[in-house]
């Protein structure tokens, strides 16, 4: 059947994105298997830049619900993945975001900044970086909640410094408390269009997005997601995350980065 009736579908697809994208040029592949496989396959051979999947409406509880095929897309890709939880608009006012304060950030946030130059040319919006650190108040060595927020918010002012050579205004900001938690409250009081997180891992092997942090925070966002894979360090004496382990209590670190079980 798909051999029969498989271009006469990509004419169809074609023809009906095509009036979504005001004339834009549109080229519709149809393939059978799974969907993170092909997606996947497919974005190698067209060298493609982006994908954009839909998060799965079920019920009352859609919002906390990824979807299956969703999550495999993500797993799996090695390019960026923007997760729809809202219509995609022309133009968004502010952007979220998230750093662990490691080696990766940098390469993770001024990726983000790029895509949503490039997905939103027409928008200046405000731009919010975030940074959770996990508190925990019966640890050995307990540390008073303002010494961890001013240790973090000195590292984070010298990643956005690095990461963007004043090439857009950033506000800086340290939440406390448990980072997925955090990170939603953020989003809804600011009331953020998009939220950047960060994926670290090899493509096909990101646990993390199913972990107890970036997996909640996927599955709880009531806005768009942007999930982009972090690259290597490039400068070798960017050890912000070793300067920041000197900050400790007890046997777990005082800046726990932002995605667990990374």
């Amino acid at each position: 059947l798909l051999k029969r009736y498989g271009r006469d579908l990509e004419i169809r697809l074609e023809n009906r994105v095509r009036a979504l994208a005001s004339g834009a040029n549109v080229i519709c592949h149809v393939r059978r298997g799974a969907v993170s496989a092909c997606l996947g396959e497919l974005s190698v051979t067209i060298g493609a830049d982006l994908l954009i999947v839909g998060a799965a409406r079920r019920g009352r509880t859609w919002r906390h619900h990824l979807g299956s095929a969703a999550e495999g897309v993500i797993r799996a890709s090695g390019v960026p993945v923007l997760v729809l939880r809202q219509p995609l608009a022309r133009d968004v006012t502010r952007v979220l975001l998230t750093s662990d304060l490691s080696d990766r950030s940098e390469g993770v946030l001024a990726r983000g900044f790029a895509l949503v130059a490039a997905l939103f040319a027409s928008s200046e919006p405000e731009y919010r970086s975030l940074v959770v650190v996990h508190y925990d108040p019966e640890s050995a060595v307990p540390l008073r909640p303002e010494v961890l927020t001013e240790v973090a918010t000195t590292e984070l002012n010298r990643l956005l410094e690095r990461s963007l050579r004043g090439e857009h205004s950033v506000v800086g900001k340290v939440r406390i408390g448990e980072p997925a938690d955090e990170v939603l409250c953020e989003a809804s009081e600011w009331q953020a269009d998009l939220l950047v997180v960060g994926a670290h891992g090899r493509p096909g092997n990101h646990d993390f997005l199913l972990g107890s942090v970036a997996g909640s925070t996927l599955r709880g966002a009531s806005c768009n997601v942007l999930v982009v894979p972090s690259i290597p360090p490039i400068r070798a004496d960017s050890d912000v995350s070793g300067r920041m382990s000197r900050v400790r209590h007890g046997k777990r670190l005082a800046t726990e980065p932002l995605l667990s079980h990374l």
